[in-house]
């Protein structure tokens, strides 16, 4: 990493928008797999800027993001290969998420954590519960992407239900939660019945109120569109029954909507 506060600015900027937008876009980092920051380089997070408070996801976190994107879009890898890889970085995202995170709902850990204390809640809490948000995050795009699991699946509906409830506990205008897009969008489009999908609407609501910005705009559009998509995908199954239909993975026409989308940050 490069010594200079600007110059470790920029390229701390530069990994992140590049993770980012290849989650997006469904394609590969643009940066090498070697590159320093897709590694697990936690001094990242001590080192001023701090890479944790500059984007708001632990740079470890950003390492687990950018191996999935290369996971999920690698046509070179055989399946077996891929599904092998994707357990080792899940057990990998566990050991070190233990050390930091409870698990999804468990209101025993809640209890003793600051993600989920019932007093006033400081700055610092509102960025370990965006913290919190892209790891989770991480783990919902593994389900869905690389080992695929459909939207309907108890474990995406988990890690979704989990999610919405660490957004919850970041109050509009925070601070920290000028960097919730990416989890929140991620998170929204597993939604399936009515009231989550009312909160979600009621929730970025209020963002575009404190934080008008058109990519938001668009990723709730297209929230929209792929709820649409899901529920006649649902209706249709339901009408002519799962036998008469072809299997498709759900998340591929996700994908679809996701390469047919304009994405871009600011």
């Amino acid at each position: 990493m490069p010594e200079g506060f600007y110059s470790r600015f920029l390229v701390q900027r530069f990994a992140m928008i590049d993770v980012i937008m290849s989650l997006l876009r469904r394609r590969k980092p643009l940066a090498p797999e070697y590159f320093i920051l897709y590694q697990q380089h936690e001094e990242a997070d001590v080192c001023g800027p701090s890479f944790r408070e500059l984007t708001g996801c632990p740079q470890p976190v950003l390492s687990f993001l950018a191996r999935i994107s290369t996971l999920a879009t690698d046509v070179e890898l055989e399946n077996d290969v891929r599904l092998a890889e994707a357990y080792q970085l899940e057990t990998t995202m566990r050991d070190w998420g233990s050390r930091k995170y409870p698990m999804p709902l468990n209101i025993a850990a809640r209890s003793n954590s600051p993600l989920f204390g019932h007093g006033t809640a400081s700055q610092d809490d509102h960025l370990s519960t965006l913290n919190a948000c892209f790891y989770w995050m991480a783990h919902l795009l593994l389900a869905r992407r690389v080992f695929l699991d459909p939207t309907a699946s108890s474990r995406v509906q988990l890690y979704r239900k989990h999610l919405f409830a660490l957004i919850d506990r970041l109050p509009p205008g925070c601070g920290p939660d000028s960097s919730l897009p990416i989890p929140f969008y991620m998170a929204a489009r597993e939604a399936i019945v009515p009231l989550d999908r009312e909160w979600v609407r009621h929730k970025h609501a209020e963002m575009i109120a404190i934080y008008p910005d058109r990519s938001r705009e668009l990723m709730m559009s297209l929230t929209e569109d792929i709820w649409s998509m899901s529920d006649r995908e649902y209706h249709d199954l339901v009408l002519k029954g799962p036998w008469d239909l072809p299997w498709i993975d759900d998340d591929m026409n996700v994908q679809m909507k996701d390469s047919q989308a304009m994405h871009f940050i600011i």
